[in-house]
Order: structure tokens, then C-alpha cells, then sequence
């Protein structure tokens, strides 16, 4: 998170704390995601992370090697069976802080997911997530 948070508030474009704190928390989901989803909790498996950033915004990749396709769209809604069970609200939280997201499977194995929030997003207010 200090290697984002540093990234974040050097350079082109620059976000307040809130807005850093969101994209980490996103990040930091995704890459939980990929570890625990897309390569199973294999250690012998890697995740990448990519980062970009121009004065339009920032976009981040991060990319498994395992992963199976699955509809990440029916995480865009919270559903209260899987939440209680503490699961299933990482790509829900996501989908909410992001301006775009989407995943890809280029290889037929392993998902990639971008993430990109633009320099004049609204700071999302933390009681809607």
C-alpha cells in the first residue's frame, strides 16, 4: 500500500487521501481475489500488478495465472447470502470505487482485470459501500 500511496501523490495527476485510501482498498481486493480465486492459494503461482497514470487518471492491472472465466457482473450487487457468509463483496466494492473495470481472459487461462479511476471522479461517500 506505501508503494501505491506513494505513486499515487507523485506525478501528473494528483488525488486527496480519500480517493488514495479507495484506490488501495481496490487494489488491495483485486489482489486478494487473484491469490485466493484465480490462482487458488498456489504459492508457486504469481500475481502481476501494472500501473499507469497520465493527467487523465490512473489505470491498474492485475493479472493471475490461473483463473477461470466466470460473470463478474453478478458481483455488482451485494447478495446478503454470500455476504454473511463473508464472502462476496470485493468485486461489489470494487465495481463502486472504480469509474471502469473490466476482465478479460487473453490466454483462455488466467483473468487480467482493469481498473481505472479518472482525475475528476467524485470521491465516493464511504456509507455507500
Amino acid at each position: 500500500y506505501t508503494l501505491l500511496h506513494t505513486f499515487l501523490h507523485i506525478g501528473l495527476v494528483h488525488y486527496n487521501e480519500d480517493v488514495v485510501h479507495d484506490i488501495g482498498l481496490a487494489v488491495s481486493e483485486l489482489a486478494t481475489n487473484a491469490i485466493k480465486y484465480g490462482n487458488r492459494k498456489k504459492p508457486e503461482k504469481r500475481v502481476a500488478t501494472e500501473f499507469y497514470k497520465d493527467c487523465n487518471g490512473i489505470e491498474i492491472y492485475v493479472t493471475d495465472e490461473d483463473g477461470e472465466q466466470f460473470d463478474f457482473s453478478r458481483y455488482f450487487e451485494v447478495d446478503m447470502d454470500t455476504t454473511r457468509r463473508g464472502n462476496g463483496r470485493g468485486i461489489f466494492i470494487v465495481h463502486r470505487i472504480a469509474d471502469e473495470l473490466t476482465y478479460e481472459w487473453p490466454t483462455g487461462r488466467g483473468t487480467r482485470v482493469r481498473f481505472v479511476k479518472h482525475k475528476s471522479s467524485p470521491l465516493l461517500p464511504t456509507s455507500s459501500l
